[in-house]
């Protein structure tokens, strides 16, 4: 990670640096007043407000807690259906507890055991098994298959008409261009400035964002899957960084372009 000298940046782009960072952690700080007075409507029984709140929060800065937090209220409010899109949001953003929850109170999941000619077995003789689990009331559909070392085969999800590939062996992952992860690790390390505050304060820490890639390559919907609880400042950036990469090399199945997730370290370590 480069030490980064804003004596050499042009006023006009520092100006705009400066005003990403206040803006983004005035945002950040909002968010979490809101989702604080959204915990104490909620405990107070105002489901209607709590729920309010929470949204507001979600719209300044879209956390798997909020969601989760939001997912409680509306299931309070007999909203059932809101309660598990909450949910399986929060799932996909690599929440255990809302993956837990989810599983229990929205979804049916089955286990099918297959032969080589993708015939129906039993556990005893099989070589691949899938694990499928949905929620007719979202229309949410998962779906991950597994070879006799329970390796993943191919792993995807569906919303509506959208199909989101994970992972698997069937599939080609997304690529950084130029190189692969060794690349996007050049790039990261080029692009990414330490925050002051954490700089200041000996912060240090690991940031995943996850982010979808487009079948044309585009990066789109990036979230701080894990973040720094103590450093809002590093979170952005790692969003920040995010949103200046170029197009990927999209992934691919059957030899098609497709839809995919992927996740991105960023690591903060003073030096």
């Amino acid at each position: 990670m480069k030490n980064f000298n804003f004596k050499h940046l042009p006023a006009s782009l520092l100006l705009c640096f400066l005003c990403f960072a206040t803006n983004s952690s005035a945002q950040a700080g909002k968010a979490l007043e809101l989702f604080n007075q959204g915990n104490k409507a909620h405990s107070k029984k105002k489901y209607r407000a709590a729920d309010s709140l929470f949204t507001l929060s979600i719209n300044l800065k879209a956390t798997s807690q909020a969601y989760v937090n939001r997912a409680a209220t509306r299931k309070k409010l007999n909203d059932n259906k809101g309660y598990c899109m909450d949910l399986w949001t929060a799932t996909n953003m690599f929440n255990k507890e809302a993956t837990v929850l989810f599983s229990e109170d929205c979804s049916k999941t089955d286990t099918l055991y297959k032969d080589a000619n993708q015939k129906i077995t039993d556990n005893s003789n099989y070589v691949f098994k899938e694990a499928i689990s949905s929620c007719e009331l979202i229309g949410s559909y998962d779906y991950i298959k597994y070879n006799t070392k329970n390796e993943i085969v191919l792993s995807y999800y569906k919303m509506g008409k959208d199909t989101i590939y994970r992972q698997g062996s069937e599939m080609t992952m997304p690529e950084f261009p130029g190189g692969g992860f060794n690349a996007m690790r050049t790039f990261i390390n080029g692009n990414m400035n330490y925050p002051t505050y954490a700089r200041e304060n000996g912060l240090s820490g690991k940031v995943w964002v996850s982010f979808m890639v487009s079948k044309t390559g585009k990066i789109e919907n990036a979230v701080v899957a894990y973040g720094m609880k103590d450093c809002d400042e590093c979170n952005a950036e790692a969003l920040r960084v995010v949103s200046l990469m170029p197009q990927w090399i999209p992934g691919k199945y059957k030899g098609k372009n497709v839809q995919s997730s992927f996740r991105a370290p960023f690591t903060f370590k003073i030096k």
